[in-house]
């Protein structure tokens, strides 16, 4: 099993390569435990990260990068057609969905050092999260985003911005699959017991050609 990572005061930190028994530990754990401890510091700046397996000092910036922790999207992320839906305002949302700001702008480019605001920025903007305690109101938008290491943080922003969705998490569209799962089932269960059947040829073809066109009409149903 690997030694946990190590957090140390960057003016108190050993020569790099030490073991990190050796090391002065301000707190050790899981990238996963160092981050939710990081997410209660004011300023991280002050420490980094020992690395037992690569015996090297991260910065907090490469640590999450190198682990991907808080799984970062890039600014310029583009929407994938298979997983996303584009939601062109606010007033699409609902709560359970799982969403990310559109607009580039809105969010910042992780690949350069950033100061503490813009970490801040990232952390909110630059992560999917899930839609809680959803309000939607004339002035805008609100609602509380519930990220994947379990904080939770306030949105509020005008309700003209467009959102990425998770279709996974869009409200009706597993019921949907798995209606359109049991017609595909049904239509090939029906298929094999006319096969199965002692009918005649041509009559086993005119019952399938009427299976066929019931499921097809089924299936158009639920587009």
């Amino acid at each position: 099993m690997k030694d946990n990572f190590v957090v140390v005061l960057k003016d108190n930190k050993n020569t790099p390569g030490t073991p990190a028994s050796s090391v002065s530990a301000v707190f050790e754990g899981s990238p996963t435990e160092i981050i939710a401890w990081m997410m209660t510091r004011l300023d991280v700046s002050i420490y980094e990260i020992f690395d037992p397996e690569d015996r090297q000092y991260l910065s907090v910036k490469n640590f999450i990068t190198a682990h991907n922790v808080l799984k970062f999207v890039p600014k310029y992320y583009r929407m994938n057609p298979k997983t996303d839906e584009l939601i062109p305002n606010g007033s699409g949302l609902k709560n359970g969905m799982r969403v990310l700001i559109e607009e580039p702008n809105k969010r910042v480019n992780t690949d350069e050092d950033l100061d503490n605001w813009e970490e801040d920025r990232a952390l909110e903007s630059n992560r999917w999260c899930t839609v809680e305690a959803l309000q939607v109101d004339p002035t805008g938008v609100s609602f509380v985003g519930v990220y994947d290491d379990g904080t939770k943080r306030s949105r509020r922003c005008a309700g003209s911005h467009a959102w990425l969705v998770r279709k996974d998490s869009i409200p009706g569209e597993n019921a949907k699959t798995e209606q359109l799962n049991t017609i595909i089932v049904s239509a090939m269960a029906a298929a094999i017991n006319i096969n199965n059947s002692d009918r005649s040829t041509k009559s086993k073809e005119l019952e399938l050609g009427k299976k066929v066109v019931e499921a097809v009409k089924k299936i158009q149903e639920l587009q």
